[in-house]
Parts: C-alpha cells; sequence; structure tokens
C-alpha cells in the first residue's frame, strides 16, 4: 500500500479527519480536523511529527504505544489496550514512523 493511502487512512480512520474533495490541480489531499481547522500536509508515514500525533490520539483510545528500535535496521511498534501486558497488536518496519502508522491502522482494524 502506498504512503498516500496509509496517510489518508490515519486521517480518516485513526485522527478521525473528514476529507475535502480532491479538487484539480491539488496534489494532495485536504482534511479538516476536529477543531475544523484544514490540514494541507499530513504525511505520517515519513514526518515523525505527524506520526506523534497518531501517538497522542491513541492515549485517547486507552491505546499505548512502544517503539523497539535497532533490530537489523528495523523498528518495532507495539500497541497496549489498557493496562494490558500482552500487545493488542504490533508491526515492524524500515523506519518508526511507517512502523506507527501501520501499528496505529492495525489496532483500528485497518490494517494488515
Amino acid at each position: 500500500m502506498t504512503h498516500n493511502k496509509l496517510n489518508k487512512l490515519a486521517a480518516i480512520h485513526v485522527m478521525k479527519w473528514s476529507e475535502y474533495p480532491q479538487e484539480e490541480g491539488r496534489d494532495c489531499p485536504l482534511f479538516v480536523n476536529e477543531n475544523f481547522k484544514e490540514v494541507w500536509s499530513w504525511n505520517p508515514c515519513e514526518s515523525i511529527a505527524d506520526a506523534w500525533l497518531l501517538v497522542e490520539k491513541m492515549k485517547e483510545k486507552d491505546l499505548f504505544i512502544t517503539i523497539h528500535g535497532g533490530f537489523a535496521g528495523q523498528e518495532k511498534i507495539e500497541v497496549f489496550e489498557g493496562d494490558s501486558l500482552s500487545s493488542r497488536c504490533e508491526c515492524v518496519d524500515s523506519t518508526a514512523p511507517l512502523a506507527i502508522t501501520k501499528a496505529c491502522l492495525k489496532a483500528m482494524g485497518k490494517g494488515r
């Protein structure tokens, strides 16, 4: 799945933002956040700042993320629910932002 598709799914299913219809001449999606502000630049697959917004949103849902780095160039992300000691799901990928995005989608039932 492409980064653009993952970014869109994260915006809609994790952040609960609304998407404006794509307009001619605009190459990136436009979202409206919970404060009704426009979000033009959204790339949690590559930006750790955007990925961290997903982490914060997961905390609101009583889901917590643990990041384990350095496994042969891979980042491992685990998602825990509440006080549970067993992980709800996990994801391993090449960068922390990409692994966080995929793990959050998986925890919300929208990823593999």
